[in-house]
């Protein structure tokens, strides 16, 4: 071996090990702002995985974030609560905290917000679904039930895992913006929306029933059952709640009642509710809720669980 080889050996070495180091370096740095982030979605996500313990949990997608206003449903109910439910996100992401979650502690009720996508998810949203789940990447070493969901993806997350910044790619820009400003601060996990639709803007035709998918998702569905199943060895009790819509709404067939009716979960569909529909005061566009349209559905959902649970 030359004097040469020896030395670009030498300076390859040196290399690998200083890009191993910043590699290092950056992901400790980038950690300790994540955790430590006072505002914004991380925090929540934070407080919900390691810190949560009230009594009532809310859990689904952005339905879930911004329909059920945590102070509303406590004062029916006399039981703390805080919104657990996070925007484009869906089963899997409830699937891979929820563990995590009952490591810690059990609730005394589980609010689950569903809709027919979460169900109904063909192939290429289900593999949405799971590239979603990056925003747990923080976790995966700190809590070793959602390392393992994450690692499940494929068969190089294992190795990909091993790089200090990875678990950070995505959320950079966002923790830059949280470090500036205070900005999209939640009370107690609840996201409002301002504003109203404006109908004019939306369609006349009915969009009732299934579309483009007629058949359940199994996978979706096994993973849903997992969480009840997981829950219910809690002793938590379950509620599921489809919101109100504007115009769509769900007719539910006996393939998903019996899903429900199989584990002793009542089902509230809210969908076609008079109060709601065709009202677009309370959304903001067709299948969200704004601020006053929650804090109605908040307090009718809120009365009709505590009747469910007087029996």
């Amino acid at each position: 071996m030359t004097k040469i080889t020896r030395a670009g050996i030498i300076k390859i070495s040196f290399f690998i090990l200083l890009v191993i180091a910043c590699d290092f370096t950056a992901g400790k740095v980038l950690d300790y702002v994540y955790f430590h982030t006072t505002s914004g979605k991380y925090n929540k996500l934070n407080y919900v995985i390691r810190k949560s313990k009230e009594d009532i949990l809310v859990f689904g997608n952005s339905h879930a974030e911004c329909h059920y206003i945590p102070s509303i449903i406590k004062d029916s109910l006399h039981e703390s609560c805080f919104n657990a439910g996070f925007r484009n996100q869906d089963i899997l992401f409830t699937y891979a905290i929820h563990e995590t979650i009952l490591d810690r502690f059990s609730p005394k009720l589980i609010i689950f917000n569903i809709d027919k996508e979460m169900l109904y998810a063909n192939k290429e949203a289900y593999e949405n679904q799971k590239g979603k789940l990056s925003e747990l990447l923080p976790f995966c070493n700190k809590e070793q039930g959602i390392r393992s969901v994450i690692e499940d993806r494929s068969i190089f997350e294992k190795f990909k895992l091993q790089s200090g910044i990875y678990p950070f790619n995505s959320s950079v820009v966002y923790l830059i913006k949280y470090l500036l400003s205070h900005s999209d601060n939640y009370k107690d996990g609840y996201y409002p929306i301002f504003g109203k639709l404006n109908p004019a803007s939306e369609t006349k035709k009915d969009l009732s029933g299934a579309k483009a998918v007629e058949h359940l998702n199994r996978e979706l569905v096994g993973k849903m059952l997992e969480i009840f199943d997981h829950f219910h060895a809690h002793n938590t009790r379950i509620v599921a709640v489809i919101s109100p819509t504007f115009r769509k709404y769900w007719l539910i067939n006996d393939s998903v009642a019996s899903i429900f009716s199989r584990q002793g979960i009542p089902l509230l569909n809210y969908s076609r509710d008079q109060r709601f529909h065709n009202n677009a005061s309370y959304f903001s566009d067709d299948h969200h809720l704004n601020n006053e349209g929650a804090k109605l559905f908040s307090a009718i959902v809120a009365h009709d669980i505590k009747t469910i649970l007087k029996k």
